[in-house]
């Protein structure tokens, strides 16, 4: 039955964060020792952006009107960080 939690999904969630979450937070951290803090921060503020356009690319989402202005205030923030630096 599908949704069935079994020890095949366990295990598959399980690589997913491991792999997904805990060794890029590691790449991220080591990165810190090549890049400035500040740089890294602005970098971050790229993730939900590039999320959005792969989704759009691989998926075929649409973005909304909502989901335009955000990723709009996403770019000037990251333009008025620049500028700060």
């Amino acid at each position: 039955m599908e949704g069935d939690v079994n020890i095949q999904s366990i295990i598959q969630v399980m690589i997913v964060v491991i792999l997904g979450t805990s060794i890029a937070y590691l790449i991220y951290i080591a990165s810190l020792n090549y890049i400035s803090s500040s740089l890294a921060g602005i970098l971050t503020a790229f993730e939900p952006v590039l999320a959005a356009i792969l989704s759009v690319a691989i998926f075929g989402l649409k973005f909304s009107f909502i989901e335009i202005v955000g990723f709009l205030l996403v770019f000037v923030s990251i333009f008025i960080l620049e500028k700060r630096l």
